[in-house]
């Protein structure tokens, strides 16, 4: 039998002192993989992605494996229109070639700290991830692992959960 790895969606992480708390706590609970977030709405705020980068070295130094999950985000000009979710929108024609852009420099700037890249989670559920169709969701998501494989092609990328049940999966899985 091998030993059982536990992991964590989402431990907090956004200032020194959460980094400090959860690598303490999770190190005490043998735990050695997390799943965090980045909006992708603080690239326009930090296109250096210092603040992300350091929280995620600290994680690494500390031995705690890291799957990064990037969210659809972004300022009006990006998108398509207001959007009611909170942490997403649908990227217009400038905003896709504005996704791809900062997906690529993310991935280069952050890629040796991070085990896995994931766009979205749960990414039909309307009311919170995403307000799109699957087929923009596909769109958008072939950006992104076009983006991340340009520049780390060896760098695992992991497809988010979908909470809409049968009908959903069985559209996704048939879609050409």
């Amino acid at each position: 039998w091998a030993p059982i790895k536990l992991g964590i969606s989402f431990p907090p992480y956004n200032t020194e002192w959460k980094v400090a708390f959860t690598i303490e706590k999770l190190k005490k609970l043998r735990i050695d993989h997390i799943r965090i977030a980045y909006n992708f709405k603080y690239y326009e705020g930090d296109p250096e992605f210092k603040k992300i980068k350091q929280r995620l070295e600290r994680f690494r130094q500390a031995g705690i494996k890291v799957l990064l999950t990037i969210e659809s985000d972004a300022s009006s000009p990006y998108c398509v229109s207001e959007s009611e979710v909170e942490y997403a929108c649908l990227f217009n024609e400038k905003g896709k070639k504005y996704f791809a852009t900062g997906v690529s420099r993310l991935t280069e700037e952050i890629g040796d700290y991070v085990d896995a890249l994931q766009f979205g989670n749960e990414w039909d559920n309307k009311e919170y991830f995403f307000p799109g169709t699957p087929e923009q969701f596909l769109e958008l998501h072939k950006i992104f692992v076009s983006s991340v494989k340009s520049v780390r092609p060896n760098l695992p990328i992991v497809l988010g959960g979908i909470t809409g049940g049968v009908v959903t999966a069985k559209r996704l899985y048939t879609m050409e």
